[in-house]
């Protein structure tokens, strides 16, 4: 089968489109291959992206598999939402520059929910594997309407650096941290994400919620547990993010958009029990 662009299979555009090949798929599986670009919005700043950024890169596979099955049937093509992650483990880092392959297969369907196993690999290393929940719809919208709030009500201004939110922690009396922050439109996870109608790529909220925790954790991310993502987050919207470490070392997250539940997470660094 030969070997098809993302690009004309799914909406995306870079910088945040990470897959650039669909290599090979049938109705439940997929295979295919990427690159991380030099403008990815989820690389540090010593070159090495995100471990959370995988989960992006298994849901844009899912994506292209179901563009490619909708063109093979002459169906609509529909958006796809992530909404759930399950068991996300990290094994290895991926750098600017490298070369990456993923497999993922539908282990169940629900229409419109779609379950998805993927992994990431780099060579005959496997960085990443997890369980993905996405929901397919007609359209993305926003999830609750906009006030007209002045930038300065809203939060602070999304930092320069494309994952880096740790400068705008607080820490509560309780050892909690929190951090809020108003999502500009030329936030760079926005770009190329449905453009035209852009919304914050769902992993964004966990790279973020991963990164004010490390500045108490300051250890690497071993593995996601679970994530529910419940609200779409668009340009202008005030993100709210609370983190908490529980008594056997891992942490939960909770976010709020224009007060509003986004998502709640679960997480753990190297050296925590594994669930």
């Amino acid at each position: 089968m030969p070997r098809t662009p993302v690009d004309v299979l799914l909406p995306h555009r870079p910088p945040i489109l990470l897959v650039e090949e669909l290599l090979d798929y049938d109705p439940l599986w997929a295979d295919a291959s990427g690159r991380v670009r030099d403008d990815c919005p989820f690389l540090r700043a010593d070159g090495a992206l995100h471990p959370l950024a995988g989960i992006e890169i298994v849901a844009q596979a899912a994506a292209a598999l179901q563009g490619a099955l909708a063109r093979d049937t002459q169906a609509p093509a529909k958006a796809g939402l992530l909404v759930g992650v399950r068991d996300y483990r990290v094994a290895g880092v991926l750098r600017k520059g490298d070369s990456f392959r993923t497999e993922v297969r539908k282990s169940a369907e629900y229409p419109p929910l779609s379950v998805i196993e993927g992994r990431l690999w780099s060579g005959d290393t496997q960085i990443a594997s997890g369980s993905l929940r996405v929901v397919t719809t007609e359209a993305v919208t926003a999830g609750a309407s906009h006030a007209a709030l002045p930038r300065a009500e809203r939060g602070k201004s999304m930092p320069e650096s494309r994952v880096d939110a740790r400068s705008d922690v607080r820490m509560l009396a309780d050892g909690s941290l929190e951090a809020n922050f108003c999502l500009s439109a030329d936030y760079p996870a926005f770009s190329g994400h449905f453009p035209g109608r852009p919304v914050l790529p769902a992993v964004s909220i966990g790279i973020l919620a991963v990164e004010i925790a490390r500045t108490a954790a300051a250890e690497d991310l071993a593995g996601l547990t679970s994530a529910k993502f419940s609200r779409v987050v668009v340009p202008g919207d005030r993100l709210d993010i609370a983190c908490a470490r529980n008594g056997s070392g891992q942490w939960s997250a909770r976010a709020a958009a224009n007060g509003e539940s986004a998502a709640e997470l679960r997480f753990r660094f190297a050296g925590a029990p594994g669930r």
